[in-house]
């Protein structure tokens, strides 16, 4: 689930960014609980792959950010 297509990403509004944002740090908090505990994840790649997901999608909705503070014009933080 962690692999997310350009395509896909393009696809996501606001809302959208934000439930998967919060799923995948879910994902994140019980593998590295499972680290923590010296078991072993189900998939050692999935960690990594988790990582650069939340990665990409912090960064497009920074972007999204971006677009409606030039549609208004104004010189505004990113909210």
């Amino acid at each position: 689930m962690a692999i997310l297509k350009k395509s896909e990403l393009k696809q996501l509004d606001g809302k959208k960014i934000q439930e998967k944002l919060k799923e995948l740090r879910d994902r994140m908090i019980k593998v590295n609980f499972q680290r923590s505990t010296k078991t072993t994840p189900d998939n050692p790649g999935q960690i990594k792959e988790t990582k650069r997901t939340i990665a990409k999608l912090l960064h497009l909705q920074k972007e999204l950010a971006k677009k409606r503070i030039s549609k208004v014009g104004g010189k505004k933080k990113y909210e």
